[in-house]
């Protein structure tokens, strides 16, 4: 019996993505500099919050108004109003609101606050989940196989957690 393993390897020259960044050429670039080899079935794993942010996904705080609901639901936590708020308009339904706000994204996650991210956003913004990321992971699938002919790799949208 053949043995199989398993090996992660980090690109960490890829740059901070902006809007409108192509990711694959990003990625193919950090291949080349970390002199790795792609073969048949490599798995790449791309954060969401870089594919949002190379999709436009980004919204300044300063052009969001916030809804009664949201300020209310901001207050009795101490939360971020705008935060709240972006996460009501990404969500389909609200499961908790008390001490944590947990959500049901469009997409059908189920995370805080509707996957929203402000950690990972330039200053004065919030990051949004890709809109579809089943149809962003297909298409970066589909341009990773083209640009470097290897096939059979598989795309998947990650989870709320996953690098």
């Amino acid at each position: 019996m053949k043995t199989k393993t398993i090996s992660a390897i980090p690109l960490s020259s890829i740059p901070v993505v902006k809007p409108g960044d192509d990711l694959v050429e990003l990625v193919l670039k950090a291949v080349e500099e970390s002199k790795v080899e792609i073969s048949d079935k490599d798995v790449f794993v791309i954060a969401s919050k870089i594919i949002s942010k190379s999709e436009g996904r980004i919204v300044r705080a300063g052009d969001v108004v916030v809804s009664e609901t949201a300020q209310k639901i901001a207050v009795s936590n101490g939360f971020n109003p705008v935060h709240v708020e972006l996460a009501l308009r990404e969500s389909v339904k609200v499961i908790r609101s008390e001490g944590v706000f947990i959500t049901e994204t469009q997409s059908g996650l189920i995370c805080n606050f509707s996957g929203v991210d402000k950690s990972n956003a330039p200053a004065g913004g919030f990051v949004l989940l890709p809109k579809n990321p089943d149809e962003s992971a297909e298409r970066i699938l589909k341009s990773l196989e083209e640009e470097t002919g290897r096939t059979e790799a598989r795309a998947s949208r990650g989870r709320l957690g996953e690098v």
